[in-house]
């Protein structure tokens, strides 16, 4: 429970310096063709690297430290837990009838609604995590994960560009920069350098990502509701306190809106994410038949 706790804080400081999270600067950023979301994920990335190697020394020396047990809240079996499948329909039938009662007035809200309670089924049966894509190769060499997520951004990375590029949808020129500017945030490059890897020891620490943390919580795993509870507490507090001693010391040159297509155009920029995902494909697999870079 403390480390659910103390992962959470640290990816809520980690979530508001570097301007997003394991979603929202990483698995969203880097296929929308941000240069602030490659720094972001590069740190973070050894952040997760620095905090597994932590908790392998910690497992080693100091055993009684995580001798803590796991629990489950409401945990459900096969003779038992019938009433959660009911529970289940009637919330999507409350979500179907949400969704509708929005569809006249605001459509938008409407697919909100729709897809949020798709991706959480989706999350929850494939397991979908980015700490564990990132942690896994190098603790148990598995990469089934981390396959995933190279495949996610695969798919990601052709949808926006090809929706950048082309300027899909019924915007002018003006507007149409705002279309390409969708997912940049001014956090080239200190920014997302901090805050990625804070982020990168927090959710390794707590066991879960942003997206992993919530259909964890779903679960009723209790650490991830301390790591839940972490992030809420202290996502405001970071906002207040934290965030402005970054803007105040980090100059205007270390936090700008980054657009990889500005520099290299939209052939280099997409070529050069699909190069990283290949690398990273080849990489795990490599590793995950060796076992060369894993700890167990």
């Amino acid at each position: 429970m403390i480390k659910g706790f103390v992962g959470g804080a640290l990816m809520a400081v980690g979530a508001t310096v570097g301007i997003g999270c394991s979603i929202g600067s990483f698995f969203s950023g880097v296929p929308a063709l941000s240069g602030g979301a490659l720094i972001f994920t590069f740190a973070m990335f050894a952040g997760v690297i620095i905090s597994l190697k932590y908790l392998i020394w910690e497992m080693e020396h100091f055993p009684t430290w995580s001798s803590g047990k796991s629990f489950t809240f409401m945990a459900a079996s096969p003779d038992k837990g019938k009433w959660q499948i009911y529970t289940a329909i009637a919330v999507i039938i409350a979500l179907l009838g949400v969704a509708y009662i929005y569809s006249g007035s605001n459509p938008v809200m409407t697919w909100f609604i729709i897809i949020a309670a798709l991706m959480g089924l989706i999350s929850q049966r494939s397991r979908f995590c980015i700490v564990k894509s990132f942690r896994d190769p190098f603790m148990s060499g598995e990469s089934q994960g981390t396959v995933g997520v190279i495949a996610g951004l695969a798919v990601a990375l052709v949808g926006f560009t090809v929706i950048k590029y082309f300027g899909i949808g019924d915007i002018s020129e003006v507007s149409l920069r705002t279309r390409e500017m969708t997912w940049i945030f001014p956090n080239f490059w200190a920014r997302a350098l901090i805050g990625g890897f804070v982020f990168g020891l927090g959710m390794t620490i707590a066991g879960g990502c942003a997206v992993g943390t919530l259909w964890r919580v779903g679960e009723g795993q209790i650490k991830l509701w301390f790591s839940m509870l972490g992030m809420v507490l202290f996502m405001p507090l970071s906002n207040s306190y934290i965030v402005p001693l970054a803007e105040k010391y980090i100059l205007q040159s270390a936090r700008f809106k980054s657009y990889l297509p500005d520099y290299i155009g939209y052939d280099g920029a997409f070529l050069l994410v699909l190069a990283i995902l290949i690398i990273w494909y080849v990489f795990v697999k490599w590793n995950e038949r060796t076992g060369r870079f894993s700890a167990f």
